[in-house]
């Protein structure tokens, strides 16, 4: 569920124990969250998104650390430069398939918009596709052909992926 921005944002979860400072996470001079009253006021601007959110203080964290620091702001703007040449299309292939437009910053994560991002593992392209996983979903990979790299392609194929994740689970958080 969607919680109403215009009226009170859930506060999140007090835990007891000291802050973990995982790898991955907000830098140490931002893990510190500011205080649930200061930060709960600002985020009734935000467009949200077409997909289930929770505005717990974690995500506000993230949120304010994307918008405030250099650093953030930084990593965004050449998130939002990759996204640019891929966005209408992803887009418009998520909609076709009757999925929330937003699960284009999925591929965000997964390759940062990188077509040709590979990892360790194996996993190709904008979706991140490993060879097995590609081929159950229509795509072409062999020594000649790797439609991984295809963006449109690959788009079409997590489109089926991600609605078959959804169908099965139940939840947008468990299918991604």
């Amino acid at each position: 569920r969607r919680p109403d921005l215009d009226g009170e944002l859930p506060l999140a979860i007090e835990r007891p124990g000291p802050a973990l400072n995982l790898s991955g996470l907000l830098p140490a001079s931002a893990a510190r969250p500011a205080p649930a009253a200061a930060s709960a006021a600002w985020p009734r601007d935000l467009n949200p998104p077409d997909l289930p959110c929770s505005y717990e203080q974690r995500t506000l964290d993230y949120i304010k650390f994307y918008r405030d620091s250099v650093r953030g702001r930084a990593m965004t703007e050449i998130w939002a430069r990759r996204a640019g040449r891929y966005a209408a299309m992803i887009q418009a292939e998520l909609v076709r398939a009757g999925l929330p437009s937003d699960l284009l910053w999925l591929s965000l994560v997964e390759s940062g918009h990188n077509v040709s991002s590979r990892s360790r593992a194996g996993a190709v392209g904008l979706w991140q596709f490993i060879p097995e996983t590609a081929r159950l979903f229509g795509l072409t990979v062999d020594r000649w052909v790797d439609e991984r790299l295809d963006p449109l392609r690959s788009t079409q194929a997590a489109a089926a992926y991600l609605g078959e994740l959804w169908r099965r689970f139940g939840s947008w958080e468990l299918a991604m």
